[in-house]
């Protein structure tokens, strides 16, 4: 049993034959399958605080209890004063304190469409089948509004 997938396509990784493994380490020749495992790998030779809880390594003690406060921790610091939400980190409550607005988060720019929404998975739907075509894209032009540009035609 595996914590997570990857950690599962991990040990497949590792299993492949010595052919596969083209990424090479340059501190001690062992070979990985993948640029990923190198990196990780390559953790061991130059971070030096590993994490009791997991296998993770940081560079610095601080960097370390940043990784356990966020990672390992139960505490939530941040709380909602609208309601009982409650997260680990100023950004998470930040995407949170939209849902108390009652303003489309997200515009279609397109010209002639005043479709609106407070998701960005349904704004990014909404462009693909009204919109996409082999001529346009999509791209956000802040963080509320998406516009749609001619792409070049080949």
């Amino acid at each position: 049993m595996f914590a997570n997938n990857t950690k599962f396509f991990d040990h497949i990784r590792r299993q492949t034959s010595i052919e596969g493994q083209r990424f090479q380490c340059s501190h001690c020749s062992k070979r990985f399958a993948t640029e990923r495992l190198l990196r990780d790998h390559m953790r061991n030779h130059v971070n030096h605080y590993k994490c009791p809880l997991c296998d993770m390594t940081c560079p610095s003690p601080s960097s370390l209890r940043n990784h356990i406060k966020f990672r390992h921790s139960n505490e939530k610091p941040y709380s909602c004063d609208y309601c009982e939400y409650s997260c680990k980190n100023l950004i998470d409550l930040r995407k949170h304190l939209d849902t108390h607005s009652s303003e489309p988060a997200y515009r279609c720019d397109f010209a002639d469409c005043d479709y609106s929404t407070r998701s960005l998975y349904s704004i990014k739907n909404h462009y693909k089948p009204t919109f996409i075509s082999t001529y346009y894209d999509f791209n956000i032009k802040s963080q509320n509004h998406f516009y749609c540009v001619p792409q070049n035609k080949v």
